[in-house]
């Protein structure tokens, strides 16, 4: 090719199986690669798969999942149909031949999970003819692996990023099989983990005794019902999709305030019960401090600014 110039470069493709592809061409010279450029490439088949789906997106372990293998155009005479279920490390766990059948698009399949799966799971429809495989499609789904009754290295945190799949990998290979890794918000399953079949420790919480301008104290006194169970709650619900990929344990929290109080009148009216529980008549609490209080009602902080009275 001239300086500047242009080519036409016939390009003699294998045979490839139904779906999109990118073409990368390289040009190279004997300094090294000189430029490139990529083409998004889509081979098309008049039959194949149109879709696999499942009735849930996971399955505990000896419970049975179903779903549908979708299949479009018209199958011809002499073609297979193949339905394989692979885990994370591309192994052939399970595979069965469904039978195609004239004017018959839907095939239903199910699946029971073992402990021999990991975390993900996919279901791999595939239609073959006499010359290999014409398209294929998948379901992920998981089976939640939580390692209960067993001794787990837990590594506090970790990448999750492109990277951190491999960097996952050398930290198996070591021995790490479970990530502690922050939980706060509406949580969603670490693809990276869930490739790697590394287990969970959600860092779903931490409580402290951070207070408002007011003296009452941060995300909520303690002793403030309903607020306390709508907050916890909250929590809980936030864990929702990380069971799906298997939890070895929740984490509270670390360096958390075994001790707090506040002045919220939920807290002050939890005050004065504890008082009433420890001297049983207001005359024995007035003996006690020296004071003239007609009942526990009257009970006060001798400032209402001082949380730790």
């Amino acid at each position: 090719i001239e300086a500047k110039g242009t080519a036409t470069v016939p390009v003699l493709l294998p045979r490839l199986r139904a779906g999109d592809y990118y073409l990368n061409v390289f040009v190279k010279s004997p300094q090294g690669v000189e430029t490139s450029g990529a083409q998004l490439l889509t081979i098309e088949s008049p039959f194949g798969i149109g879709g696999v789906t499942t009735q849930t997106d996971f399955v505990e372990r000896g419970d049975t999942i179903r779903g549908v293998v979708s299949t479009r155009g018209v199958l011809p005479t002499g073609v297979r149909l193949l339905l394989r279920f692979r885990d994370s490390y591309d192994r052939v766990l399970r595979e069965q031949e469904l039978k195609p059948v004239a004017n018959q698009n839907d095939y239903p399949f199910s699946y029971t999970a073992t402990d021999a799966d990991t975390i993900l799971m996919r279901a791999e429809a595939v239609v073959l003819d006499g010359a290999g495989e014409v398209e294929s499609r998948v379901a992920e789904f998981t089976v939640p692996k939580r390692r209960h009754g067993q001794f787990n290295f837990v590594m506090w945190d970790g990448p999750n990023d492109v990277l951190g799949y491999y960097a996952w990998k050398h930290l198996q290979e070591v021995g790490y099989n479970t990530c502690l890794m922050s939980s706060f918000g509406l949580s969603q399953q670490p693809s990276v983990l869930r490739a790697c079949d590394t287990s969970m420790v959600p860092y779903s919480t931490r409580i402290l005794d951070d207070k408002n301008e007011d003296g009452t104290m941060k995300p909520v006194c303690w002793n403030h019902e309903p607020k306390v169970s709508e907050y916890v709650q909250k929590i809980v619900d936030n864990q929702i999709n990380l069971r799906k990929q298997g939890v070895f344990v929740y984490s509270l929290g670390d360096e958390g305030v075994t001790k707090g109080c506040c002045v919220h009148p939920a807290c002050l009216a939890a005050y004065r019960k504890w008082l009433q529980e420890q001297y049983g008549t207001i005359d024995k609490l007035n003996a006690s401090w020296g004071e003239k209080y007609a009942s526990f009602e009257e009970v006060n902080l001798l400032s209402d600014k001082d949380n730790m009275e």
